[in-house]
């Protein structure tokens, strides 16, 4: 667990997402997210705020380039910095990205809607 990466927006943006994607960066089946939170910082990292948290989630599907989204609950908080928090195991069973999982990068979307 504790694996994780993080998106920071730059020239003092900060946003408040109703909903966010996830998509798988490689193209085989390997080293799924299951168990993750997604993070909000409004101070570079230094505190998180969970904005959401998976457990055992199989929203994404074991095929390459695969991607899940989901609707965020509350949407009045703005932030700078967005951070996915591996919490738990992957889809092969391990507890974070190493050479026998299968190192990703996965793509992080962050979508405002208009009310």
């Amino acid at each position: 667990p504790n694996s994780w990466w993080q998106v920071e927006l730059k020239g003092g943006v900060c946003v408040a997402p109703t909903h966010y994607a996830i998509r798988r960066g490689f193209p085989d089946t390997a080293s799924v997210l299951r168990n993750w939170c997604l993070e909000g910082s409004t101070d570079g990292g230094a505190t998180w705020t969970v904005l959401q948290q998976h457990t055992t989630d199989t929203t994404i599907v074991e095929q390459g380039f695969a991607w899940g989204h989901w609707q965020l609950q509350g949407g009045e908080s703005l932030f700078n910095v967005f951070r996915v928090m591996q919490t738990g195991k992957d889809a092969t069973g391990c507890h974070h990205e190493s050479s026998r999982c299968g190192a990703q990068l996965p793509f992080l979307d962050i979508f405002l809607l208009d009310q």
